[in-house]
């Protein structure tokens, strides 16, 4: 799930929440001026292209229900015309697209990172023009998705787990926001000592102004390649392709998932991203029929899948049992652990909460004693201590604490890490518990780099949101090795 609710849902709510005990007719004009002083005042890093009338209703009765018969149309309308004054650059740039150099300069230069580049217009507009597109750029293996809507990967399939090993990771670029330039950048920093990073945008142009981003930064682009895919937003763990893989072979096949976030409007184009990725492997994409993201996903690479129960509420025709049977059709699930969602935390995800570190291991988030979620996240810590792994004892589990938060809307974790073959990157915020976290990390995983990357930037969600694992099979399918795809007919 996106993460743009929580931007906005509880900076808003405390707001109005101190004049909760105001008579009821009160109340519209109160929310409604703290509606326009948030979307003034406040950044938020949200497609708002993609945002109508409509969808901002939805979203902000979403976001604090019990005020919802508070927003009227006309405080709708009157949050759409501050968006559309706020953030003119985000959506000028959408909606005329970016096709050619000397837009996408003058494009920097609206968004203050020809600033931040320390170059002038002229000079950006030259070293975009020098870049060879072509020398970075993934070559689609296909001239079409191989595309099957209602149908499994034929014969078993397999859901590597996270420590096995990657060949490359996916990363979405935040085109739209450019003060996450900068964290994303550390971030693909990180990633390219060990794997390439294959950094989604929209064409060719976008994918100068990156490499030159890069470059400016002193990042070695040896590693770097790119997929031309129109996005959104950022969290390709959510809409990007799982890689499964068969047994027997090897073979690897894609698995997207229906990207439908609950309160907020259709990604038009992340919620495509995956075919598109497909395409430019060469794989077969197998849709699966549960809504469902990524960050929802954990898998110990034996057949073991761990969720929490949110999915149940956006498919409530699919009872847990049926959902194991799609699982084992999809992703070689043998056994489902479903565990209770955080309730009132945004995305509904377990990566937020538990990172499996190996067959035998799991690392849990801890909390204080008062803390609104601390019941529920040490029941599951409690229920997976009395789990047996795939190899039949009892998982050990690992606590780590919660970051120190400034506000009530950060829910930030160390927990949403990102494991790379024999490094571990993991979000860190600036604050005193970051060089703990890391320790434990380091205890937990010996044999592992260990790694921060500063995620302070963003209120939720982290490395392994923004992140997509591409196992070396895939890889060496995608860069013309000889590993057949799995699929049906043999596709």
């Amino acid at each position: 799930m996106k993460r743009g609710i929580l931007w906005f849902a509880v900076g808003f709510a405390a707001a109005v929440v101190l004049v909760a005990g105001v008579l009821p007719w009160g109340l519209r004009r109160i929310t409604e001026r703290e509606l326009m002083r948030y979307f003034r005042d406040v950044p938020l890093s949200l497609p708002f292209h993609a945002f109508t009338e409509l969808s901002i209703q939805s979203f902000l009765s979403y976001s604090a229900p019990d005020l919802a018969k508070y927003i009227t149309d006309e405080t709708v309308r009157r949050v759409a015309g501050t968006i559309e004054e706020k953030y003119a650059v985000h959506l000028k740039t959408a909606r005329r697209g970016i096709g050619s150099v000397d837009e996408m300069a003058a494009c920097l230069g609206e968004m203050g990172l020809l600033a931040e580049m320390r170059l002038d217009a002229d000079t950006v507009r030259q070293a975009l023009a020098a870049i060879d597109p072509a020398a970075r750029f993934v070559q689609p293996r296909s001239d079409h998705a191989i595309y099957h809507p209602a149908s499994p990967p034929s014969g078993p399939v397999r859901l590597p787990a996270e420590w096995e090993p990657i060949g490359a990771v996916l990363v979405s670029w935040p085109i739209y926001f450019p003060a996450n330039w900068k964290t994303i950048t550390g971030f693909v920093r990180e990633i390219v000592t060990d794997a390439d990073a294959l950094v989604l945008a929209p064409n060719e142009f976008w994918q100068r102004a990156v490499e030159l981003y890069l470059g400016r930064a002193g990042l070695d682009l040896a590693r770097v390649r790119f997929i031309r895919v129109p996005i959104d937003d950022v969290w390709v763990r959510d809409f990007g392709p799982i890689t499964v893989v068969s047994p027997a072979t090897g073979a690897p096949a894609f698995v997207a998932n229906p990207y439908v976030i609950a309160g907020q409007p259709y990604y038009k184009h992340d919620a495509e991203a995956a075919a598109e990725i497909g395409r430019s492997f060469g794989l077969p994409i197998h849709y699966l029929p549960v809504i469902v993201e990524g960050g929802n996903i954990l898998s110990d690479g034996q057949g073991t899948l761990m969720l929490a129960d949110s999915v149940l509420l956006h498919n409530p025709d699919t009872p847990p049992d049926k959902l194991e049977r799609i699982f084992a059709q999809y992703y070689g699930c043998r056994r489902l652990l479903l565990f209770p969602r955080l309730e009132g935390e945004v995305t509904g995800h377990i990566d937020v909460v538990v990172k499996i570190l190996d067959e035998d291991t799991v690392m849990v988030t801890g909390s204080p004693k008062d803390h609104k979620w601390h019941h529920t996240i040490e029941d599951i810590a409690a229920r997976l201590a009395a789990t047996p792994s795939a190899k039949g004892s009892p998982y050990k589990v690992i606590r780590i604490p919660l970051p120190r938060t400034d506000t009530d809307f950060q829910e930030w974790t160390y927990i949403n890490s990102l494991t790379l073959n024999r490094k571990v990157i993991v979000p860190i915020y600036g604050v005193p518990e970051d060089e703990e976290a890391l320790r434990i990390y380091r205890e937990a995983m010996p044999g592992h780099q260990i790694v921060g990357v500063n995620y302070r930037q963003y209120p939720v969600g982290a490395v392994h949101c923004q992140s997509k694992e591409v196992p070396q099979a895939a890889m060496d399918r995608l860069m013309g090795g000889t590993i057949p795809a799995a699929g049906k007919g043999g596709e």
